[in-house]
């Protein structure tokens, strides 16, 4: 990994541009980026003569001045390389998760496709957990702490070294903590309930502690049955696309071990690998919340005088995932 790093650091960023020619908006951003050029490079010298935490605090300026995909993956890499395999998942994550526009260099592309591959091969050591949370806008902005540190997540995975935690979620001034047990190569949903939906967790329960609710009455069960069912023929699912996603990354891995170089032939068996990691991560998520809302739905009471009719199905658009339904 660190070989890869020092041998593309010469893109870190895009190309210098004079300064002197440009307006005064124009002239910042090309000053942010060649400061950036320098702290990185001299990021990659201190990782190149062993002096991680160094090289990792360089970076993380040059990001804080100007982003690049670049600096993501060598942030990745270097945590990989001193054993911080959580950090380094959740940073692989950020790359990938970035959408590019069309104008970006080929350099930031490179960065993003290895960035998946190491992401997949980072993810077998650590465990990973879902953050579903109910009850408040789907794009209101979400404060997360592990273990009483402030964690930063691109999106709703967080990536956790083996063993218990505590997490908890701040959502429009509410907060919530949940207690969970990360294991190695295994993902798992967490489902967070704000707002107006309050019951009761058992002691033990992935989730949290509510008031008591009101005068509980009959639970969905229908509804929670078939979501549950659904929700266990997607992560079925997803766990086979994923073995599949990863026996590809494998191949692809004994063929290009460095990751530069490599034949352009093999580009088709990485965008396969792309796919099926892709395909796996949205029926993960789709299972996991449809199990999680099917498990509530049959558990937790529903509220006084209970429902008449009802009607739940999952739903998954274009930037979420979660479950519609109706009751009368």
């Amino acid at each position: 990994m660190v070989a890869l790093v020092l041998a593309s650091g010469a893109s870190l960023v895009w190309p210098a541009t004079p300064v002197s020619a440009q307006p005064a908006d124009d002239r910042r951003v090309v000053e942010a980026r060649e400061t950036a050029r320098g702290l990185a490079l001299k990021a990659l010298a201190k990782i190149d003569a062993g002096q991680f935490v160094e090289g990792i605090a360089l970076l993380e300026q040059a990001e804080a001045s100007f982003h690049a995909p670049t600096h993501l993956l060598y942030l990745a890499q270097a945590h990989a390389a001193i054993g911080h395999a959580a950090i380094a998942a959740q940073t692989y994550d950020a790359l990938v998760r970035e959408e590019l526009p069309n104008y970006a260099p080929d350099e930031f592309r490179e960065a993003e496709r290895i960035g998946r591959i190491e992401l997949a091969a980072v993810e077998s050591r650590i465990g990973r957990v879902d953050i579903s949370i109910v009850g408040v806008d789907s794009t209101a902005a979400m404060k997360l702490k592990v273990d009483d540190s402030a964690r930063r997540i691109a999106g709703r995975a967080l990536y956790l070294e083996p063993g218990p935690h505590e997490v908890e979620v701040e959502v429009d001034g509410e907060t919530r903590k949940a207690r969970v047990t990360a294991r190695a190569g295994e993902r798992q949903p967490l489902l967070f309930e704000l707002g107006a939906l309050r019951p009761k967790a058992r002691e033990g329960d992935v989730g949290f502690a509510n008031p008591d609710p009101v005068d509980a009455g009959p639970p969905y069960v229908v509804p929670g049955a078939i979501l549950l069912s659904v929700g266990g023929a997607a992560l079925a699912a997803a766990a086979v696309t994923g073995i599949l996603s990863l026996q590809d990354v494998d191949t692809l891995s004994d063929r290009c071990p460095s990751r530069v170089g490599c034949d352009p032939a093999d580009r088709e068996l990485a965008d396969r690998a792309r796919l099926r990691g892709n395909v796996s991560t949205a029926m993960f998520a789709i299972g996991g919340v449809a199990v999680v809302t099917g498990a509530v739905l049959v558990f937790i009471p529903a509220p006084p005088g209970g429902p008449r009719t009802s009607l739940a199905r999952p739903i998954l658009g274009p930037t979420f995932v979660g479950v519609e339904g109706s009751f009368e």
